[in-house]
């Protein structure tokens, strides 16, 4: 088994380390992305919803208006 030179060794934990960075920011990036949609469906919720009573409110307004 052949033993790595120190430079090797100091190439790889740097690549390691690298890796774990790019790991770290890729993470918090998501993490953002999905605050941001959640934030954004919630936006969205809201002005359905009140559609949807009042299309509710206006059916049974015209029901109650036909008989």
């Amino acid at each position: 088994m052949s033993q790595s030179s120190p430079a090797q060794a100091a190439g790889e934990e740097f690549l390691f380390r690298f890796g774990d960075a790019i790991d770290d920011r890729i993470a918090e990036i998501l993490d953002d992305l999905l605050e941001e949609h959640d934030a954004a469906r919630r936006r969205l919720r809201l002005p359905f919803m009140l559609t949807m009573v009042g299309l509710i409110l206006a059916a049974f307004a015209a029901g109650f208006l036909l008989h």
